[in-house]
């Protein structure tokens, strides 16, 4: 009998970590899971708007059904639309549904705290240096 199904997706999940620097960098894994050994390639484009271009990250070498994505290029405080698109070994393709992600903030340091707290109890603080 031909194998004339896509393989299907499920359990997508995503994690992101902040880590702070002078550029606070985001690391997000994305993880997902299909039911028979398939290449997949996981796209993303920054925002909701469908027109802008996505960006895809290289396609899977070797086929697997345990899915894991790095993806190092995201922004802090920033929303994404991701997914991925998958084939099995006889080029049966499908592709999962969009999946939004928030990154983390990037933490504000103790100075920035305790002028947002002077600014609330004496207005005056934000005309120094002015």
């Amino acid at each position: 009998m031909k194998d004339t199904a896509p393989p299907l997706i499920s359990k997508v999940s995503n994690d992101s970590t902040l880590y702070p620097s002078a550029e606070a960098k985001v690391q997000t894994i994305v993880t997902w899971a299909t039911d028979e050994s398939s290449f997949c390639q996981f796209y993303f484009r920054e925002g909701l708007n469908p027109s802008v271009e996505p960006t895809g990250l290289g396609e899977e070498k070797e086929p697997r059904t345990a899915h894991v994505q790095v993806v190092v290029e995201f922004l802090p405080s920033t929303v994404y639309q991701f997914w991925v698109e998958c084939r099995d070994r006889v080029n049966n393709k499908i592709q999962s549904e969009n999946f939004v992600l928030f990154t983390p903030n990037k933490e504000k340091s103790i100075i920035d705290i305790i002028l947002e707290n002077f600014q609330g109890t004496f207005g005056w603080v934000e005309n120094i240096g002015k």
